[in-house]
């Protein structure tokens, strides 16, 4: 692969250099597999301070629960976790697939 969309490239950079690989990889399959969305990664290492903001929605905050990992907890916090987003033909995010 040649290169990623800007925001998927943006929250790669964040990442330790395996992860990084590991990432490109993975998006490299998701382009040669025929699948019919668009695949971004939306995120890449969090703060502690964003993982607990994070940990909070659904228990604190309004909201869906996203995450049982408060923050120093999450491989987010390490540089070796990404979130993965699939949107559709409109660029719509798809919050679930059926």
């Amino acid at each position: 692969m040649d290169s990623l969309d800007p925001r998927s490239e943006s929250n790669v950079a964040t990442l330790l250099p395996a992860a990084q690989e590991k990432a490109r990889e993975f998006m490299e399959k998701c382009a040669t597999a025929m699948f019919p969305y668009t695949v971004k990664i939306i995120c890449g290492t969090r703060t502690y301070e964003e993982q607990n903001e994070l940990y909070k929605q659904g228990r604190e905050t309004s909201g869906d629960i996203r995450t049982n990992a408060r923050g120093g907890y999450s491989y987010h916090n390490f540089g070796i976790a990404f979130d993965v987003g699939i949107f559709d033909w409109q660029k719509k995010y798809i919050d679930e697939l059926l």
